[in-house]
């Protein structure tokens, strides 16, 4: 009964998504009443962190714990999840400023598994016109060190959840941490992923000693989420937004010998072949009015219109290109739309997703 609600709550989410502001691929999910063999991934989060937006921040922390949450019901657990700036970067080096282990698998978790306004993914999804009551809002100046109430480790000296790491590195003292920046959408996560068998969490305490590798072997699949509510710096297409000479599709198709994508360099002697690499950009419109992107947002059941003051649509065409051309080439991805994931139908957006990111894994 649990398994078809979950898939009736899908088929609404895409029957429901009308006047797409970025390009979504709905292929449809596994029929009700299918049992899922157990996967097991790792996730690498980029995201933007502008100074005065942390009317976002709370919001791009709940949608990822919405999407663990719905990846669970798929039976794909995280084995770890490290947050890297999108644009930011520390000297020529962009660091991982936040990782922790996995969440409990879905056997393990809770019957009540629950949504962003409150209720559980096993009750019936509110009408689009109803209302709830917002989550409580992360300290906006977390202080290192300093235990906030759901602390799940991770941050800044171990002391913040996600939130407050983010809340963090978009204020003053995290953002003297963050001294440079790149204006190639996918020049961080090109660098990082050549060192990903080495990096650590950076630490601006000082207090953490261990030096190991955060990520480990490759696990069934790797799944890279951007997250940013600003306008690309540059369009997919052009010579600007290029990686080592090639589109930034085209880049992160590229394959060694073994027909591993040569770019993602993972502890010991394993990898991942493009099509077990999951990209997932969570973005606003693109090459849409302000007036246009506003409006979609504003349609979205509870979206927090004081978003809007730090969000703009993207005037350069990268997203959805990258996921077009990446498809053509053998990977994987799938566009979420920023204004649903900050909505109240943040779990239809992570649902949709996670039963994608399930097919291909099988």
């Amino acid at each position: 009964m649990r398994r078809s609600a979950l898939m009736v709550s899908i088929a609404l989410t895409l029957s429901m998504l009308s006047g797409c502001t970025l390009i979504r691929y709905v292929d449809p999910p596994p029929p009700p009443g299918e049992e899922f063999d157990p996967k097991v991934v790792d996730v690498l989060v980029l995201v933007d962190l502008p100074r005065g937006s942390a009317n976002l921040m709370g919001g791009y922390a709940n949608f990822m714990e919405m999407f663990e949450y719905a990846l669970g019901e798929y039976n794909i657990t995280t084995r770890q999840m490290a947050v890297a700036p999108l644009y930011r970067r520390q000297g020529d080096t962009p660091p991982l400023i936040y990782g922790r282990p996995a969440l409990p698998s879905s056997s393990e978790q809770s019957e009540v598994t629950p949504r962003n306004d409150g209720s559980n993914l096993s009750e019936p999804l509110p009408e689009d016109g109803e209302t709830s009551e917002p989550r409580p809002e992360p300290d906006e100046n977390p202080t290192p060190g300093d235990s906030q109430p759901d602390d799940i480790g991770g941050g800044p000296g171990q002391a913040f959840g996600l939130a407050e790491t983010l809340l963090y590195y978009i204020g003053e003292e995290g953002q003297r941490h963050l001294d440079t920046r790149t204006d190639v959408p996918g020049e961080n996560l090109a660098a990082l992923g050549l060192d990903l068998d080495r990096a650590t969490i950076f630490d601006p305490t000082g207090t953490l000693n261990d030096s190991r590798a955060y990520f480990k072997e490759a696990a069934d699949g790797f799944v890279i989420i951007y997250l940013t509510g600003t306008s690309r710096p540059c369009a997919h297409g052009s010579q600007a937004c290029q990686l080592d000479g090639k589109s930034p599709a085209a880049y992160a198709s590229t394959t060694d010998d073994a027909n591993l994508a040569s770019w993602l360099a993972l502890p010991g002697p394993s990898g991942l072949s493009p099509s077990r690499i999951f990209h997932m950009p969570v973005a606003t419109a693109e090459e849409v009015s302000f007036e246009q992107f506003a409006d979609r947002c504003l349609a979205e059941p509870n979206f927090p219109a004081g978003a809007l003051d730090v969000m703009e649509p993207s005037e350069n065409a990268y997203f959805g290109p990258f996921i077009n051309d990446l498809r053509a080439n053998g990977g994987q991805g799938y566009n979420v739309d920023l204004c649903q994931a900050l909505s109240s139908r943040s779990d239809r957006a992570a649902l949709s997703a996670a039963a994608y990111l399930q097919r291909i894994l099988r």
